[in-house]
């Protein structure tokens, strides 16, 4: 009777050895996570090599609440919305416009009447052709406008989705990264940052700030709406990651 017992916790020892896996990493969860997903947007590989991390280097106004009570998907549509017209503002010759959008209807309208923050201008050629981001857009080789025609594109089809479905393939790898920081913060280095980079809004916004550059807009707006305060959604997307301090990022 010992004999068998004994015989059945080795048995069961080796079986647990086995099976033993190693908790995965937030990089490798990202990962496999995004593997599985086709998406409308397949954004871009881009990773650093580096990243250093000085919190004085970060402006005071990163780390700032917003009071902003949006949803997580309000949040990313409005994110992403706002960065596909910053596109348009660098390359208005490929604008499409969002003529209906009845599930982000009201924070559209909202998002409208609201002032304008920035507004951007095209650096020149020789001040981002070369950079790594840029030089891995597809078809960048052959042409970047074209290359910034089909990322808006892609940019584009998404919106138009996340308009009549409410969410996509990339919203859900920005929200499963929330969900996995909610546990396990990301690491202040290139790993951190490049798990960022696989989600759709700070992808573009670095692409954003290597193609062109932002200078304070005019307030504009309806009436009564002009009081209103624009927030920085893409900023507030960051909050919700920990990760205020990859403002550095965009710089």
């Amino acid at each position: 009777m010992k004999r068998i017992f004994l015989v059945t916790s080795l048995l069961m020892l080796a079986s647990c050895a086995s099976t033993y896996r190693r908790p995965e990493s937030i990089e490798e969860k990202m990962a496999r996570y995004k593997s599985r997903s086709v998406s409308t947007n397949k954004i871009p590989k881009y990773e650093v090599e580096s990243f250093s991390y000085s919190r004085g280097r970060v402006p005071a106004s990163a780390y700032k609440a917003q009071g902003l009570d949006y949803s997580n998907k309000n949040l990313y549509f409005l994110s992403l919305y706002e960065q596909y017209e910053s596109f348009t503002e660098l390359y208005p010759e490929y604008r499409k416009d969002i003529k209906h959008c009845p599930v982000y209807h009201q924070v559209l309208l909202d998002y409208k009447d609201t002032p304008k923050k920035w507004s951007w201008s095209k650096k020149t050629k020789s001040d981002y052709q070369n950079k790594t981001i840029v030089k891995q857009l597809p078809n960048s080789s052959s042409s970047i406008p074209i290359a910034m025609r089909d990322h808006m594109d892609r940019n584009y089809e998404e919106l138009s989705q996340l308009c009549f479905t409410g969410a996509s393939d990339n919203y859900y790898i920005y929200e499963n990264l929330i969900e996995i920081t909610k546990k396990n913060k990301l690491g202040k280095n290139a790993q951190g940052v490049n798990s960022l980079l696989k989600t759709t809004l700070f992808y573009n916004e670095t692409l954003l700030n290597t193609i062109g550059e932002k200078s304070r807009a005019r307030a504009k707006g309806r009436g009564l709406a002009s009081t209103k305060k624009k927030v920085n959604y893409t900023q507030e997307a960051l909050t919700r990651l920990k990760a205020n301090w990859a403002t550095k990022l965009f710089e």
